[in-house]
């Protein structure tokens, strides 16, 4: 890819990831969730080569037990799930710590709370599955902040917002480069690392 055109799509992606982090947080909650399952519906039928994919790796893994159009639904379901997770974390500047749990149920938390505690060193993985972001969020205003290993975007443009976004309930991102020394330091002083 010549580097004027990875230039412009840089700068064209930050733009639209700079919109959505303007709008987002202006919409009310059920027009924001309504905008994450049209786009993750818009998404699903205009990623092609995303769609094909994941309608072949259902095929391969659940092989006759679901019928095309049946796959066609759990794909188109997988994506607004994904763009559903995404505008939420767009729409986390509505949240903190007196409002977060009239929208996040967290399950099995006091047991975790009785067992560890929010407080102990602790390694925690997280599956990206549900809404990981909004996990992430409440965890942090339930008292278990950590310092947290992210994946670079290849636009490095976006990072700082996804970032600013991630951090607000206290957490601290580290880049993949030199985490493991910074989750081991943040551990030993009685951390959390995730």
């Amino acid at each position: 890819m010549s580097s004027l055109w990875k230039s412009l799509r840089h700068q064209l992606e930050w733009l639209g990831v700079s919109l959505l982090a303007w709008l987002i947080p202006r919409l009310p909650r059920p027009m924001a969730v309504q905008f994450g399952r049209a786009a993750g519906a818009l998404a699903a039928h205009l990623d092609f080569p995303g769609r094909r994919v994941a309608l072949s790796n259902l095929e391969a893994v659940f092989g006759d037990r679901f019928s095309p159009a049946e796959r066609a639904r759990i794909t188109r379901e997988s994506y607004q799930q994904f763009t559903g997770t995404m505008i939420d974390l767009f729409w986390n500047p509505r949240l903190n710590a007196e409002n977060y749990r009239r929208l996040i149920e967290f399950q099995g938390w006091d047991e975790f709370c009785r067992t560890i505690g929010p407080t102990g060193p602790c390694i925690i993985a997280a599956c990206h599955y549900g809404n990981f972001e909004w996990f992430s969020l409440a965890a942090g205003y339930a008292g278990l902040v950590a310092t947290i290993v992210s994946q670079e975007f290849k636009n490095p443009k976006l990072d700082s917002i996804f970032q600013r976004l991630r951090e607000q309930s206290g957490h601290r991102f580290v880049q993949r480069e030199g985490a493991i020394v910074k989750l081991y330091r943040n551990l030993r002083r009685g951390g959390t690392a995730a």
